[in-house]
């Protein structure tokens, strides 16, 4: 009897085994990659997501904070109204730390105060004479 075609036949299914195996683990290794990408684009675009709302919080911050001290100001008006010079920054923050100001914010809207009160001061002189 001759058993070269047993061996044979044995080979020939070994191998059509092997390329099936190796098709599937070829086609999840394919889908494995097509989902990474999809995830990192999906990543990618919540951190650009994120960035955009971070920056958007940020400038609400600002404004919040910007309102704030316009507010103390506002409440402010009558005792600024009163002097002839403008009490200093560090003077005007020491004395109502209640109201919790933005140090840098408040620099900016006091000089913009300080601005127009000058301004004003130089118009009201220039009027007058």
């Amino acid at each position: 009897m001759d058993l070269n075609w047993l061996y044979s036949s044995m080979a020939q299914s070994g191998a059509a085994i092997t390329a099936i195996l190796g098709g599937f683990i070829t086609s999840r290794v394919l889908a494995l990659n097509a989902e990474k990408r999809s995830l990192k684009n999906q990543l990618d675009a919540m951190i650009h997501r994120l960035s955009l709302v971070q920056e958007e919080e940020n400038i609400a911050d600002n404004e919040h904070k910007t309102i704030k001290v316009n507010m103390f100001f506002n409440a402010m008006k009558d005792e600024l109204k009163r002097v002839d010079v403008l009490p200093s920054l560090d003077e005007l923050l020491k004395n109502h730390q209640d109201w919790e100001l933005d140090p840098d914010v408040f620099r900016r809207e006091y000089d913009a105060l300080s601005e127009r009160r000058v301004a004003a001061k130089g118009f009201l002189t220039n009027t007058s004479n």
